[in-house]
């Protein structure tokens, strides 16, 4: 359930205008880019403003327990952006994308921010074309994650294929086997 500030709910009732940040978080670094007219902090990073951000796609919202997918499309011209999408140990399968709109008022002072999306990226594709370049992530909710584990086995070499650092299931075999349940 969404909870909304009562300033928040006031202001989403009439005209209001909103700016997005993006977090794409990479194995070797992050991408944060924005809508906004100017670059903008928030939760301690700074987010660049500017040609970067060509697209994004909207998440739909529904009552259903289902997978929501979105696309963020950037140019590729800027050379550090490229360092960090194409670098050799840029590890981006599962790594984590996240969509937040940020509402501000008549005077342009940020009222509230809603995370409208989170989720893990799936793939990475590149373009070009005479004169630009670009790059897409495609980013599925964490029920994309919940619902492709199968064959998923509580070993620690199956838990590491997902979770290359997890120890979690490091010990397992030296438990008992024999686990009793309930009474005698």
């Amino acid at each position: 359930m969404l909870s909304l500030s009562s300033l928040l709910r006031a202001l989403l009732k009439k005209n209001h205008r909103f700016y997005h940040t993006i977090e794409i978080n990479l194995s070797n670094g992050a991408i944060r880019v924005t809508d906004s007219a100017h670059d903008v902090s928030y939760d301690g990073n700074n987010y660049v403003s500017g040609p970067d951000l060509i697209q994004f796609g909207e998440p739909k919202s529904t009552t259903e327990i289902r997978s929501n997918e979105i696309t963020v499309t950037l140019s590729a011209i800027d050379p550090a952006l490229r360092a960090v999408a194409f670098a050799a140990d840029s590890h981006y399968l599962n790594q984590r994308l996240v969509l937040t709109r940020h509402y501000l008022d008549d005077s342009g002072l940020l009222v509230g921010s809603i995370v409208i999306f989170s989720g893990v990226i799936t793939k990475r594709a590149s373009s070009s074309g005479n004169q630009d370049v670009s790059i897409s992530f495609s980013s599925a909710s964490w029920w994309a994650a919940f619902e492709k584990m199968n064959g998923v086995e509580t070993t620690n070499a199956s838990q590491q294929r997902w979770h290359p650092t997890d120890k979690g299931f490091e010990h397992c075999p030296a438990t008992a086997l024999n686990i009793r349940w309930g009474s005698k």
